[in-house]
C-alpha cells in the first residue's frame, strides 16, 4: 500500500472512528503478534509474499470463513 496514512484516515472515516495521526509513534506500545517475524514498526512498505504450499492453499480454499466471505461478497471461491 503506497499511502497507508491516507488509507487509514479514509477507513476511520467510513467506520466512524477518530483518526490518530500519531498512530505510528504509538504502535510500539502494543504487541500485535508473536510469530510473523516481521517486526519493523519504523516504516510501512510493501513486502515480498511468502510461498504457499499446495496443502496450505487447499486448506485455505476449504476454510469455512473463506467460503462465507466469498459468498457475502459474491465472489467465486476458486483462485
Amino acid at each position: 500500500m503506497a499511502r497507508p496514512d491516507a488509507f487509514l484516515q479514509e477507513l476511520c472515516g467510513k467506520l466512524g472512528l477518530e483518526f490518530n495521526p500519531d498512530y505510528m509513534r504509538e504502535l510500539n506500545k502494543y504487541k500485535l503478534s508473536g510469530g510473523s517475524g516481521r517486526t519493523s514498526y519504523e516504516r510501512i512498505a510493501p513486502r515480498s509474499r511468502r510461498p504457499m504450499s499446495e496443502a496450505e492453499k487447499n486448506n485455505f480454499l476449504r476454510s469455512e470463513h473463506y467460503v462465507k466471505a466469498c459468498a457475502l461478497a459474491e465472489y467465486p471461491t476458486d483462485l
